[in-house]
Order: structure tokens, then sequence, then C-alpha cells
């Protein structure tokens, strides 16, 4: 089992109108056809000839630092295409923050544990209202019977087991637990990520499998509260914004 994925994550720079909102949950949860099969296997080439090779321990900026002082016109130009494509899709003001490259097969998964990206609070600056816009494109390179994105605890269908762990977490209001619960309001728009590379062990620990699995029962979701989207070359998943996953 192969599967090789090329992120782009995209943060808008324009700060949200409701504080309490979150946009990027109305993001959709996949896109058709970002890149041609022209296109798809050209940057696969890139990977497989060029940074895969290299066994640099950067894990961000695969592509972009290959290209860095280049000119690869027809590399620079897919980079246009997807943008053109999220322009297309989600609106003007989203700018590329970084880029990186999955390859997946039996013998290599990476970041199996169960996290979210702080990378999406990169251009935050500590402000809610700048912190709940992000999304990653997971477009899907190429695959050899893996056609389907890696797990995801998708924002819509597992919105209870989301409110249980912000709970758990003390990030929900102390004054409005009950309510939380009850209509699954998250507050998805916090200043960092509440489960991120960098948070405190308690919460990690929140996310151990065995502990998530009794949270997604009780929550009323189920013990496997993770999707796999499937996808064809070309295709690419939407990470929204504070998503839980893991073997990116």
């Amino acid at each position: 089992l192969q599967l090789v994925l090329f992120q782009v994550l995209y943060h808008m720079v324009a700060s949200a109108s409701d504080e309490a909102s979150c946009p990027a949950l109305s993001y959709p949860r996949m896109l058709r056809g970002v890149l041609s099969d022209d296109d798809r296997r050209y940057l696969a080439r890139i990977y497989f000839e060029r940074v895969r090779p290299s066994r640099s321990s950067l894990t961000y900026y695969n592509l972009l630092r290959h290209l860095g002082g280049r000119r690869e016109e027809r590399a620079w130009s897919i980079i246009g295409r997807i943008r053109a494509k999220v322009e297309a899709q989600f609106g003007a003001g989203f700018e590329l923050v970084n880029d990186f490259y999955s390859y997946r097969a039996a013998s290599s998964c990476l970041f199996v544990d169960w996290h979210q990206d702080g990378e999406f609070w990169l251009t935050a600056d500590g402000h809610p209202t700048l912190s709940c816009t992000g999304f990653n494109l997971w477009i899907m390179l190429d695959h050899h019977r893996m056609n389907y994105s890696f797990d995801v605890i998708d924002t819509d269908r597992s919105r209870p087991l989301y409110a249980a762990l912000y709970n758990a977490a003390r990030i929900v209001r102390r004054s409005r637990p009950r309510s939380a619960n009850a209509t699954g309001v998250v507050p998805f728009n916090t200043q960092n990520a509440v489960f991120g590379s960098s948070a405190k062990q308690r919460r990690k620990g929140l996310l151990h499998p065995a502990a998530l699995s009794r949270a997604a029962r009780r929550s009323g979701v189920g013990p496997r509260p993770w999707i796999n989207v499937p996808l064809a070359p070309g295709d690419a998943l939407v990470l929204r914004q504070g998503e839980i996953h893991r073997t990116d």
C-alpha cells in the first residue's frame, strides 16, 4: 500500500467578523480535480527524484525549499493553478503558509498520534478572530490500493466528541459546560492549538486511543469516530482548522 500526498496549508489574512465564529467549519470535505494528471505526476516526480533521496530532516517546505532560487516555471505555474482553485472555491484573502510531501506505506506512517496542526495558528498572532479560517489541501498525487485519506475526526459528524474533549481540556467556558455538551458548541477559535504538539501532556492524554474511544462512545459518536475520505489522484482532502487527525 503506497500513497503520496502533497499538502498546502492556507490561512486567511483578513479577520473574521464574529469572534465566536469559525468559518473553517463550513468548508467542503474535499475538492475534485485540483491537479491534472500531468501536474500531479510532475510533483510526484520531484518528490521521488529530488526530495525523498535527500533524506532531509526538514518536514515542511519540501517543494518551496526545492524551488527557492530556481526558475522552474512548470512547478511555479502548478502552484499558481492551485491558488486559483483555492480562490474560486474559498474566495480571496488566503495565503499559502507551507507545503509538505507525505509518503505512506504499510511500513511507513507519519504522525501516528492523534493531533491538531499547530501551524494553523502561525498567522493568528494570538487573536481568536484570526484563528479559525485555515485549511490544508491534501492533494493525492498517486497511490497503489490506497484511494482514501488518512484518519480525520470530522467536525460535522463528531461535534459532540469535540465538545467533550474541549470540556475535558477546560477550554469551554466554565459557565456553559452543559450547553456545550448538549448542543456541540465548541470554541474552535482558540488562540492556540488545544491539541497541538506543544500541548500539555494532560491534554495529549485525552487523545490516547483508549481514552478517545471511551470519550467517543460516551458522546454518542461511537468507538470509531474517524473517517477516511475516498480520493482519486488529483483530488484533495480539505482538512479544516482544528480537526484532529493522524497518520498524515
